[in-house]
């Protein structure tokens, strides 16, 4: 299965669910934003917000800080089984919210939140990435 991670700006949500999809599953997964302000940029170049992300990711022995953001496309979408949004409904595009095979997960940006927060945030995609692999028989 082919599956897509979408959160507003790709820096920290949906790059959060795509690692431990592919921790858990083996699988490889994409990632994108709706708004990614600069595509193409390497995570740890993205300052204050990013290092919250790589610091939590790494205690998962997981090291995002040169993954690339990317600016998702009503194109790139076309090439996914499956696409999560990690984001409010109310900034997705109209080709996401009408494509049978996007589902939406209530995740909180967790930008200017304190440490308890990010853990907060964390565990509850863990808990939605297991989850989905367990329905999906990944």
């Amino acid at each position: 299965m082919n599956v897509l991670f979408v959160c507003k700006g790709n820096v920290a949500r949906s790059q959060i669910a795509s690692e431990l999809f592919n921790k858990y599953t083996g699988l490889k997964s994409g990632s994108a934003g709706i708004k990614v302000g600069k595509p193409g940029n390497i995570i740890k170049d993205e300052g204050e917000f990013a290092v919250p992300v790589i610091e939590n990711m790494l205690k998962e022995n997981i090291d995002i800080s040169n993954n690339r953001r990317t600016l998702l496309t009503e194109d790139m979408a076309k090439n996914y089984d499956r696409i999560v949004i990690l984001c409010e409904k109310s900034i997705v595009p109209e080709y996401l919210l009408n494509n049978h095979d996007a589902i939406f997960w209530e995740i909180e940006d967790p930008a200017g939140q304190e440490a308890d927060k990010w853990k907060i945030i964390i565990e509850r995609i863990r808990k939605l990435i297991k989850e989905f692999i367990a329905e999906n028989n990944l």
